[in-house]
């Protein structure tokens, strides 16, 4: 019989959501993964469940051309410190590559995917629990949240206010999507992200990303997915492509909670017009 924890869940899963979050000697890990990169590599970068799953989705099939499933966006835009075989889809050869780290060594083309920290809190909820990463309820995530304790990239409004005023953007070099936005006008939000990166392919590859990546195509890839694709031991009852809402917290949070959320964020959401 495995030991339990004093919440009553299995000690080895408690210890893996601890490591997982821990920051501890993270940083010199954090700049071993960032070793390799080139200037001409170019860096996709969002606080967790920002829409960038989608979005490498649909870069990597309007990059190589052909319809993708999840294993070949996995090897195609690798996540930062498995980059060094991600093959070249950018001019100069440069690479695209994936990352939640609040980190850069130099400036990058940066694309910075962003979505309203009211989404984005009950999507991590479901993500970290299908990832077998958090065990307590809703209310506790919900403090943690707000306190940057979820994850290993602190708060949602500190992740922002980095790459805002990162390096890259102090140069031009930033290139910020609301995912609300592409969620919107998903063609032309594609076209100015592929247009920074410095790649134009013609607008029939444009549309068909599009339309190969709609939510019930999404959904209907990650049924279709092996077990390999994603990370080891996931529930994937839980689903990993969710409804794609935009304004679904409104029916599943109380007015006390996202009071609290715009007590804590609301500098940082007024610039991206998440308001009340």
């Amino acid at each position: 019989m495995a030991a339990a924890s004093g919440n009553g869940q299995p000690l080895s899963r408690t210890l893996r959501g601890w490591r997982f979050r821990s920051r501890r000697m993270r940083r010199p890990l954090v700049w071993v993964r960032h070793r390799g990169l080139h200037r001409d590599d170019s860096l996709l970068s969002s606080y967790p469940r920002s829409g960038t799953t989608w979005l490498r989705f649909l870069l990597t099939e309007a990059l190589v051309g052909k319809d993708t499933g999840f294993e070949l966006v996995g090897e195609t835009v690798r996540y930062v410190g498995d980059h060094r075989n991600a093959p070249p889809l950018l001019p100069g050869d440069g690479r695209l590559i994936f990352s939640h780290e609040p980190f850069e060594t130099t400036d990058h083309k940066i694309v910075y995917a962003v979505r309203d920290p009211r989404s984005v809190l009950l999507s991590e909820f479901r993500w970290l629990l299908r990832r077998r990463l958090y065990r307590e309820d809703f209310s506790a995530f919900f403090k943690d949240f707000l306190a940057g304790r979820t994850n290993p990239w602190g708060s949602w409004a500190s992740h922002v206010r980095y790459w805002l005023s990162s390096p890259s953007a102090s140069v031009g070099r930033l290139h910020v999507v609301r995912y609300e936005d592409l969620r919107a006008n998903t063609p032309e939000s594609l076209r100015q992200i592929l247009a920074f990166l410095g790649a134009e392919p013609p607008d029939e590859v444009i549309q068909a990303a599009v339309r190969n990546n709609s939510l019930d195509q999404m959904r209907a890839k990650e049924e279709n997915a092996p077990n390999r694709a994603f990370s080891k031991g996931v529930e994937r009852d839980i689903r990993f492509v969710n409804t794609g809402a935009t304004q679904g917290w409104k029916d599943s949070l109380t007015d006390w909670q996202v009071e609290r959320l715009q007590d804590s964020f609301g500098e940082v959401m007024k610039r991206f017009d998440y308001e009340a």
